[in-house]
Protein backbone atom coordinates (compact mmCIF):
# COMPACT_ATOMS: atom_id res chain seq x y z
CA UNK A 1 0.00 0.00 0.00
CA UNK A 2 2.60 2.37 0.74
CA UNK A 3 4.55 1.98 -2.65
CA UNK A 4 0.98 2.66 -4.29
CA UNK A 5 0.77 5.89 -2.21
CA UNK A 6 4.12 6.60 -2.97
CA UNK A 7 3.57 5.85 -6.96
CA UNK A 8 0.08 8.01 -6.65
CA UNK A 9 2.02 10.80 -4.84
CA UNK A 10 4.81 10.57 -7.78
CA UNK A 11 2.44 10.71 -10.64
CA UNK A 12 0.59 14.19 -8.77
CA UNK A 13 3.44 15.88 -8.23
CA UNK A 14 4.62 14.82 -11.82
CA UNK A 15 1.30 16.69 -13.00
CA UNK A 16 1.64 19.68 -10.94
CA UNK A 17 4.90 19.82 -12.15
CA UNK A 18 3.99 19.94 -15.94
CA UNK A 19 0.88 22.09 -15.37
CA UNK A 20 3.29 24.48 -13.73
CA UNK A 21 5.78 24.24 -16.68
CA UNK A 22 3.07 24.63 -19.16
CA UNK A 23 1.49 27.26 -18.04
CA UNK A 24 4.79 29.29 -17.81
CA UNK A 25 5.57 29.13 -20.77
CA UNK A 26 2.34 29.76 -22.85
CA UNK A 27 1.82 32.45 -20.30
CA UNK A 28 5.24 34.21 -20.33
CA UNK A 29 5.64 37.09 -22.06
CA UNK A 30 9.21 39.95 -22.12
CA UNK A 31 6.54 42.81 -21.79
CA UNK A 32 3.47 44.07 -23.47
CA UNK A 33 3.21 46.39 -26.84
CA UNK A 34 0.14 48.27 -25.96
CA UNK A 35 -1.35 51.05 -29.04
CA UNK A 36 -3.91 53.35 -28.01
CA UNK A 37 -6.96 54.58 -29.79
CA UNK A 38 -8.80 57.93 -29.81
CA UNK A 39 -11.54 57.94 -31.76
CA UNK A 40 -15.37 58.81 -31.65
CA UNK A 41 -16.84 55.52 -30.91
CA UNK A 42 -20.40 57.14 -30.37
CA UNK A 43 -22.13 59.08 -32.21
CA UNK A 44 -22.65 60.01 -36.04
CA UNK A 45 -18.97 59.71 -36.59
CA UNK A 46 -19.07 56.31 -34.97
CA UNK A 47 -18.30 54.05 -38.17
CA UNK A 48 -14.96 56.92 -38.73
CA UNK A 49 -14.02 55.84 -35.02
CA UNK A 50 -14.44 52.36 -35.62
CA UNK A 51 -13.05 51.56 -38.74
CA UNK A 52 -9.81 53.03 -36.24
CA UNK A 53 -10.22 49.88 -33.98
CA UNK A 54 -12.02 47.38 -35.85
CA UNK A 55 -7.94 47.89 -38.13
CA UNK A 56 -6.15 47.63 -35.26
CA UNK A 57 -7.99 44.83 -33.82
CA UNK A 58 -7.78 42.58 -37.34
CA UNK A 59 -3.87 43.07 -37.24
CA UNK A 60 -3.25 42.31 -33.70
CA UNK A 61 -5.76 39.09 -34.03
CA UNK A 62 -3.35 37.75 -37.53
CA UNK A 63 -0.51 38.55 -35.68
CA UNK A 64 -1.36 36.10 -32.53
CA UNK A 65 -2.53 33.76 -34.90
CA UNK A 66 0.75 33.96 -36.82
CA UNK A 67 2.75 33.70 -33.14
CA UNK A 68 2.73 36.66 -31.69
CA UNK A 69 5.33 39.88 -31.76
CA UNK A 70 8.93 38.68 -31.47
CA UNK A 71 11.60 41.55 -30.36
CA UNK A 72 15.16 40.05 -30.08
CA UNK A 73 14.13 36.96 -29.67
CA UNK A 74 11.11 37.53 -26.83
CA UNK A 75 7.49 37.46 -26.92
CA UNK A 76 5.45 40.20 -26.77
CA UNK A 77 1.36 40.57 -25.94
CA UNK A 78 -0.20 43.14 -28.04
CA UNK A 79 -2.85 45.09 -26.51
CA UNK A 80 -5.61 47.84 -28.02
CA UNK A 81 -6.78 50.38 -25.63
CA UNK A 82 -9.32 52.40 -26.94
CA UNK A 83 -10.92 55.96 -25.98
CA UNK A 84 -13.90 58.01 -26.84
CA UNK A 85 -13.41 61.13 -27.45
CA UNK A 86 -16.65 61.64 -28.72
CA UNK A 87 -15.34 64.18 -31.75
CA UNK A 88 -14.08 66.83 -29.16
CA UNK A 89 -10.82 68.38 -28.41
CA UNK A 90 -11.72 68.19 -24.82
CA UNK A 91 -12.13 64.24 -24.18
CA UNK A 92 -9.34 63.55 -26.80
CA UNK A 93 -6.60 65.62 -24.45
CA UNK A 94 -8.26 63.80 -21.58
CA UNK A 95 -8.03 60.19 -23.65
CA UNK A 96 -4.23 61.24 -24.46
CA UNK A 97 -3.30 62.19 -21.16
CA UNK A 98 -4.58 58.75 -19.58
CA UNK A 99 -2.94 56.60 -22.77
CA UNK A 100 0.09 57.66 -21.34
CA UNK A 101 0.33 58.87 -18.14
CA UNK A 102 -2.01 55.83 -16.50
CA UNK A 103 -1.71 52.80 -19.67
CA UNK A 104 1.76 53.98 -20.27
CA UNK A 105 1.27 53.55 -24.27
CA UNK A 106 3.66 55.31 -26.47
CA UNK A 107 1.95 55.01 -30.17
CA UNK A 108 -1.58 55.58 -30.66
CA UNK A 109 -3.79 55.46 -33.48
CA UNK A 110 -6.25 58.13 -34.31
CA UNK A 111 -8.48 60.08 -33.93
CA UNK A 112 -10.38 61.41 -36.93
CA UNK A 113 -11.42 64.93 -35.79
CA UNK A 114 -9.01 67.48 -36.32
CA UNK A 115 -10.24 69.25 -33.35
CA UNK A 116 -9.23 66.01 -31.58
CA UNK A 117 -5.70 65.79 -33.05
CA UNK A 118 -4.65 69.37 -32.85
CA UNK A 119 -5.76 69.65 -29.42
CA UNK A 120 -3.58 66.51 -28.34
CA UNK A 121 -0.73 66.90 -30.81
CA UNK A 122 1.25 69.19 -27.58
CA UNK A 123 0.98 66.43 -25.60
CA UNK A 124 1.66 63.57 -27.81
CA UNK A 125 4.66 65.45 -28.93
CA UNK A 126 6.15 66.56 -25.79
CA UNK A 127 5.70 62.74 -24.57
CA UNK A 128 7.19 61.64 -28.12
CA UNK A 129 4.32 59.29 -28.77
CA UNK A 130 4.43 57.90 -31.91
CA UNK A 131 0.74 58.94 -33.76
CA UNK A 132 -0.99 57.48 -36.82
CA UNK A 133 -3.72 60.37 -37.02
CA UNK A 134 -6.40 60.62 -39.58
CA UNK A 135 -7.41 64.62 -38.86
CA UNK A 136 -8.16 66.83 -42.00
CA UNK A 137 -6.91 69.60 -40.99
CA UNK A 138 -3.70 71.02 -42.64
CA UNK A 139 -2.33 72.40 -39.85
CA UNK A 140 -1.71 68.85 -38.04
CA UNK A 141 1.55 68.11 -39.98
CA UNK A 142 3.82 70.81 -39.59
CA UNK A 143 7.92 71.27 -40.24
CA UNK A 144 8.01 71.10 -36.90
CA UNK A 145 5.55 67.72 -36.45
CA UNK A 146 7.93 65.21 -35.83
CA UNK A 147 6.30 61.80 -33.90
CA UNK A 148 2.78 62.08 -36.01
CA UNK A 149 2.17 60.71 -39.21
CA UNK A 150 -1.19 61.01 -41.01
CA UNK A 151 -3.02 58.10 -42.73
CA UNK A 152 -5.67 59.03 -44.73
CA UNK A 153 -5.59 61.06 -47.93
CA UNK A 154 -7.26 64.21 -47.10
CA UNK A 155 -9.29 66.58 -49.25
CA UNK A 156 -6.11 69.01 -50.04
CA UNK A 157 -5.22 65.96 -52.03
CA UNK A 158 -8.33 63.92 -53.37
CA UNK A 159 -10.21 67.52 -53.90
CA UNK A 160 -7.34 68.41 -56.35
CA UNK A 161 -8.61 66.16 -58.56
CA UNK A 162 -12.52 65.42 -57.63
CA UNK A 163 -13.55 68.59 -57.68
CA UNK A 164 -12.56 69.39 -60.95
CA UNK A 165 -13.80 66.03 -62.47
CA UNK A 166 -17.51 66.30 -60.32
CA UNK A 167 -17.82 70.57 -62.02
CA UNK A 168 -16.93 68.93 -65.65
CA UNK A 169 -19.18 66.00 -65.69
CA UNK A 170 -22.72 67.49 -63.78
CA UNK A 171 -21.90 71.06 -65.17
CA UNK A 172 -21.78 72.93 -62.39
CA UNK A 173 -21.97 76.83 -62.23
CA UNK A 174 -23.05 77.03 -58.16
CA UNK A 175 -21.85 75.72 -55.53
CA UNK A 176 -23.50 75.69 -51.79
CA UNK A 177 -20.90 74.56 -48.59
CA UNK A 178 -22.30 73.64 -45.26
CA UNK A 179 -20.31 72.04 -42.86
CA UNK A 180 -19.58 71.52 -39.26
CA UNK A 181 -18.54 74.10 -37.35
CA UNK A 182 -14.87 72.71 -35.62
CA UNK A 183 -11.49 72.58 -36.79
CA UNK A 184 -12.37 69.96 -39.76
CA UNK A 185 -15.29 71.55 -41.40
CA UNK A 186 -13.49 74.74 -41.29
CA UNK A 187 -10.35 73.42 -43.26
CA UNK A 188 -11.99 71.48 -45.30
CA UNK A 189 -14.22 74.06 -46.52
CA UNK A 190 -11.57 76.24 -47.07
CA UNK A 191 -9.91 74.00 -48.92
CA UNK A 192 -12.90 73.07 -51.39
CA UNK A 193 -13.27 76.67 -52.08
CA UNK A 194 -10.29 77.72 -53.38
CA UNK A 195 -10.67 74.13 -55.49
CA UNK A 196 -14.15 76.23 -56.54
CA UNK A 197 -12.67 79.74 -57.12
CA UNK A 198 -9.99 78.22 -59.73
CA UNK A 199 -12.63 76.56 -61.85
CA UNK A 200 -14.93 79.51 -61.96
CA UNK A 201 -17.50 78.23 -59.87
CA UNK A 202 -19.26 80.56 -58.47
CA UNK A 203 -19.81 79.99 -54.43
CA UNK A 204 -23.41 81.03 -53.37
CA UNK A 205 -23.09 79.61 -49.86
CA UNK A 206 -20.61 78.71 -47.39
CA UNK A 207 -21.70 78.45 -43.67
CA UNK A 208 -21.70 75.87 -40.85
CA UNK A 209 -23.52 74.15 -38.09
CA UNK A 210 -22.92 72.61 -34.43
CA UNK A 211 -21.60 68.36 -34.58
CA UNK A 212 -25.01 67.65 -32.26
CA UNK A 213 -27.13 69.75 -34.85
CA UNK A 214 -29.96 67.62 -36.65
CA UNK A 215 -32.45 69.76 -38.36
CA UNK A 216 -30.95 71.44 -41.37
CA UNK A 217 -34.17 72.52 -43.46
CA UNK A 218 -33.56 75.87 -42.19
CA UNK A 219 -29.99 75.97 -43.86
CA UNK A 220 -31.44 74.13 -46.44
CA UNK A 221 -34.26 76.03 -47.47
CA UNK A 222 -32.08 79.30 -47.56
CA UNK A 223 -29.34 76.95 -50.11
CA UNK A 224 -32.08 75.60 -52.44
CA UNK A 225 -33.55 79.24 -52.88
CA UNK A 226 -30.20 80.02 -54.36
CA UNK A 227 -30.41 76.99 -57.16
CA UNK A 228 -27.48 75.80 -56.58
CA UNK A 229 -25.87 72.71 -58.85
CA UNK A 230 -24.02 71.07 -55.78
CA UNK A 231 -23.80 71.15 -52.43
CA UNK A 232 -20.66 70.44 -50.97
CA UNK A 233 -21.57 68.95 -47.04
CA UNK A 234 -17.61 69.35 -46.08
CA UNK A 235 -16.45 67.37 -43.25
CA UNK A 236 -19.84 65.78 -42.00
CA UNK A 237 -19.91 62.54 -40.41
CA UNK A 238 -21.67 59.96 -42.60
CA UNK A 239 -24.67 59.95 -40.30
CA UNK A 240 -25.08 64.05 -40.61
CA UNK A 241 -24.14 63.52 -44.44
CA UNK A 242 -27.36 60.99 -44.57
CA UNK A 243 -29.32 64.00 -42.94
CA UNK A 244 -28.75 66.69 -45.15
CA UNK A 245 -28.87 64.55 -47.95
CA UNK A 246 -32.37 63.91 -47.05
CA UNK A 247 -33.76 67.03 -45.52
CA UNK A 248 -32.34 68.61 -48.91
CA UNK A 249 -34.40 66.45 -51.37
CA UNK A 250 -37.14 66.22 -48.99
CA UNK A 251 -37.45 70.57 -49.78
CA UNK A 252 -36.78 69.59 -53.44
CA UNK A 253 -33.03 69.80 -54.56
CA UNK A 254 -32.38 68.31 -57.68
CA UNK A 255 -29.06 68.93 -58.09
CA UNK A 256 -25.68 66.58 -57.39
CA UNK A 257 -24.11 65.80 -53.62
CA UNK A 258 -19.76 65.93 -53.18
CA UNK A 259 -17.71 65.62 -50.14
CA UNK A 260 -14.05 64.67 -49.87
CA UNK A 261 -14.07 63.42 -46.53
CA UNK A 262 -15.02 59.90 -45.42
CA UNK A 263 -18.33 59.10 -47.55
CA UNK A 264 -19.43 55.44 -46.04
CA UNK A 265 -22.24 53.88 -47.77
CA UNK A 266 -24.28 52.27 -45.89
CA UNK A 267 -24.73 54.82 -42.63
CA UNK A 268 -25.18 57.48 -45.14
CA UNK A 269 -27.90 55.09 -46.72
CA UNK A 270 -29.75 53.77 -44.00
CA UNK A 271 -30.68 57.41 -43.21
CA UNK A 272 -31.18 59.21 -46.73
CA UNK A 273 -32.04 56.01 -48.68
CA UNK A 274 -32.53 57.41 -52.31
CA UNK A 275 -31.86 61.06 -51.29
CA UNK A 276 -28.21 59.95 -51.14
CA UNK A 277 -28.09 58.99 -55.16
CA UNK A 278 -26.06 61.80 -56.75
CA UNK A 279 -23.46 61.62 -54.43
CA UNK A 280 -19.76 62.00 -55.53
CA UNK A 281 -17.20 61.25 -53.38
CA UNK A 282 -13.42 60.00 -53.41
CA UNK A 283 -12.60 56.39 -51.55
CA UNK A 284 -11.00 53.61 -51.29
CA UNK A 285 -11.85 51.10 -53.82
CA UNK A 286 -13.18 47.27 -51.31
CA UNK A 287 -14.14 46.06 -54.63
CA UNK A 288 -10.01 45.77 -56.11
CA UNK A 289 -8.91 42.97 -57.46
CA UNK A 290 -5.99 43.52 -55.80
CA UNK A 291 -4.79 40.34 -54.04
CA UNK A 292 -3.84 41.84 -50.80
CA UNK A 293 -7.56 43.22 -50.87
CA UNK A 294 -9.20 39.55 -51.29
CA UNK A 295 -7.11 38.78 -48.35
CA UNK A 296 -7.92 41.80 -46.56
CA UNK A 297 -11.34 41.42 -46.91
CA UNK A 298 -11.56 37.40 -46.61
CA UNK A 299 -9.94 37.85 -43.00
CA UNK A 300 -12.11 40.86 -41.56
CA UNK A 301 -15.19 38.69 -42.43
CA UNK A 302 -13.87 35.66 -40.67
CA UNK A 303 -12.77 37.93 -37.87
CA UNK A 304 -16.19 40.08 -37.62
CA UNK A 305 -18.23 37.79 -39.11
CA UNK A 306 -19.73 40.55 -41.65
CA UNK A 307 -18.70 42.46 -44.67
CA UNK A 308 -15.87 45.23 -44.60
CA UNK A 309 -18.11 48.58 -45.32
CA UNK A 310 -15.33 51.13 -44.32
CA UNK A 311 -12.73 52.58 -46.59
CA UNK A 312 -10.32 53.17 -43.98
CA UNK A 313 -10.14 49.90 -41.92
CA UNK A 314 -7.94 48.61 -44.26
CA UNK A 315 -5.01 51.20 -44.31
CA UNK A 316 -5.31 51.29 -40.29
CA UNK A 317 -5.00 47.70 -40.58
CA UNK A 318 -1.91 47.15 -43.15
CA UNK A 319 -0.48 50.31 -40.84
CA UNK A 320 -0.52 48.23 -37.69
CA UNK A 321 1.07 45.51 -39.69
CA UNK A 322 4.06 47.18 -40.81
CA UNK A 323 3.95 48.72 -37.37
CA UNK A 324 5.01 45.18 -35.85
CA UNK A 325 7.50 44.73 -38.86
CA UNK A 326 9.49 47.46 -37.96
CA UNK A 327 9.32 46.22 -34.13
CA UNK A 328 10.85 42.99 -35.20
CA UNK A 329 13.31 44.36 -37.48
CA UNK A 330 14.49 47.26 -35.10
CA UNK A 331 14.35 44.98 -32.45
CA UNK A 332 12.66 47.76 -30.52
CA UNK A 333 9.21 48.95 -29.36
CA UNK A 334 10.67 52.47 -28.56
CA UNK A 335 8.64 55.33 -30.54
CA UNK A 336 11.68 57.36 -31.45
CA UNK A 337 13.38 53.86 -33.08
CA UNK A 338 10.19 53.36 -35.12
CA UNK A 339 9.61 57.27 -36.19
CA UNK A 340 13.16 57.02 -37.75
CA UNK A 341 12.46 53.80 -39.36
CA UNK A 342 8.94 54.98 -40.64
CA UNK A 343 11.26 57.84 -42.49
CA UNK A 344 13.25 55.63 -44.20
CA UNK A 345 10.43 53.23 -45.38
CA UNK A 346 10.04 54.09 -48.54
CA UNK A 347 7.47 52.95 -50.78
CA UNK A 348 5.69 49.57 -49.68
CA UNK A 349 2.60 47.46 -50.58
CA UNK A 350 -0.62 47.60 -49.10
CA UNK A 351 -4.20 45.79 -49.37
CA UNK A 352 -5.18 49.31 -51.17
CA UNK A 353 -2.12 49.23 -53.25
CA UNK A 354 1.67 50.87 -53.56
CA UNK A 355 1.70 53.28 -51.01
CA UNK A 356 4.42 55.93 -49.66
CA UNK A 357 4.59 58.86 -47.27
CA UNK A 358 5.03 62.73 -48.81
CA UNK A 359 3.84 66.10 -48.53
CA UNK A 360 6.92 68.27 -47.70
CA UNK A 361 5.84 70.71 -50.64
CA UNK A 362 2.26 70.96 -48.61
CA UNK A 363 2.95 70.52 -45.34
CA UNK A 364 6.86 70.87 -45.04
CA UNK A 365 7.47 67.45 -44.03
CA UNK A 366 6.50 63.95 -45.46
CA UNK A 367 3.85 62.38 -43.36
CA UNK A 368 1.08 62.52 -45.23
CA UNK A 369 0.31 59.28 -46.54
CA UNK A 370 -0.30 58.70 -50.29
CA UNK A 371 -2.17 55.31 -51.87
CA UNK A 372 -4.42 54.81 -54.95
CA UNK A 373 -8.00 55.86 -54.99
CA UNK A 374 -11.26 56.06 -56.83
CA UNK A 375 -13.86 58.50 -57.49
CA UNK A 376 -17.61 56.84 -57.04
CA UNK A 377 -21.12 58.36 -57.24
CA UNK A 378 -23.60 56.72 -54.99
CA UNK A 379 -26.88 55.84 -57.11
CA UNK A 380 -29.42 53.17 -56.75
CA UNK A 381 -28.23 51.79 -52.92
CA UNK A 382 -24.80 50.88 -54.90
CA UNK A 383 -21.55 52.50 -54.82
CA UNK A 384 -20.21 52.85 -58.15
CA UNK A 385 -16.79 53.27 -59.12
CA UNK A 386 -16.04 55.68 -61.98
CA UNK A 387 -12.48 56.66 -62.33
CA UNK A 388 -8.72 55.53 -60.31
CA UNK A 389 -6.72 58.35 -59.38
CA UNK A 390 -3.44 58.97 -57.84
CA UNK A 391 -3.70 62.38 -55.62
Amino acid sequence: MKTLHENRTRMLFSSILFISIFILITSTSAGTLKLGVIAPLSGPAASWGKSITEGVELAIDELAKAGGLSVKGEKYDVKIIPYDDKYTGAAAVQAANRLISVDKVNIIFGSIGSASVLAFKPVTEKAKVLVFSNGFSRKILTPDTEYMFRVTITSAESGKLLIPYVVKRANVKRVALLGPNDESGQDLSATDAEQYKKLGVEILYNEFYERAQQDFYPQMTKIISLNPDLIDTSASSPGTTGLLAKQARDLGFKGAFLTPAGFYAQPVFEVAGKAADDFYYTNINLHSPNPKMLTFLKKYKDFFGRECDKTWTPVIYDMAKLLFQLVEKNGSTDSTVLKNALEKIGTFETAVGKTYFSGKETYGVDRQIMYPLWIFVFRDGKENPIEAITP
